[in-house]
């Protein structure tokens, strides 16, 4: 089985999404509602975090349940087509005995797990949540604005009504397989081996979510 990572020299998240307009910046992290958000307020326009003017710009960033961020992950790697991004192997994917046995999703989903386990995160999609802002050098304080994905609708009303944004809804883009999402959350919900694994892989953003969140996982 492939687990080596690849090429993680790479897979520096330096980048944000932007709108100049507005001065809106999303702090990009995979499987976090980035589509929605930048459709809906026009973040289309990518740049290097080191060449902006951080200060100038209200930061967003969307953090996830990582339990629920997991197999969106496991479901978004599925879905690659083509290794034309750096980012995005899919030949090495193609390789991996859970992509094989992808007809299967629990029993595929565990081997994900244990693929990316001690680290092994191969595609740049599966990085933990907080490198994304560790790659920028970005302290939670530094921040203008979390949502959290779980409650995300309230959380862009309450955005759009601290920042006098009129007749804006936000859009949900890029869902994933509603089915096989609705079997692996079930999954994960009740087995507490994966809970615990998944949870174990990503325990510093366990931590940063609970920080963010006041919730309990």
């Amino acid at each position: 089985m492939i687990t080596k990572p690849y090429n993680p020299n790479i897979q520096v998240q330096d980048g944000c999404f932007v709108c100049d307009r507005d001065r809106y910046m999303l702090i990009h992290i995979y499987k976090n509602a980035s589509i929605s958000l930048r459709n809906t307020l026009g973040m289309w326009t990518y740049k290097n975090y080191t060449h902006l003017e951080p200060d100038n710009y209200i930061k967003i960033c969307v953090l996830r349940n990582p339990l629920y961020r997991c197999i969106s992950i496991y479901q978004y790697i599925l879905r690659l087509e083509n290794g034309e991004s750096p980012y995005h192997p899919a030949e090495l994917i193609k390789q991996t005995e859970f992509y094989k046995i992808r007809n299967k999703p629990i029993e595929s989903f565990n081997s994900f797990l244990r693929a990316i386990d001690g680290g092994n995160f191969f595609d740049a999609v599966a990085q933990p949540q907080i490198k994304f802002l560790r790659d920028k050098s970005l302290p939670i304080s530094k921040v203008s604005n979390f949502l959290i994905q779980e409650n995300i609708d309230n959380d862009f009303k309450k955005f759009c009504f601290e920042h006098q944004i009129e007749n804006v809804q936000i859009t949900h883009d890029n869902r994933s397989d509603d089915k096989v999402k609705e079997t692996l959350t079930k999954y994960v919900d009740i087995d507490p081996i994966a809970r615990d694994k998944i949870l174990d892989i990503y325990s510093e953003d366990k931590d940063l979510y609970e920080t963010i969140a006041k919730v309990k996982i």
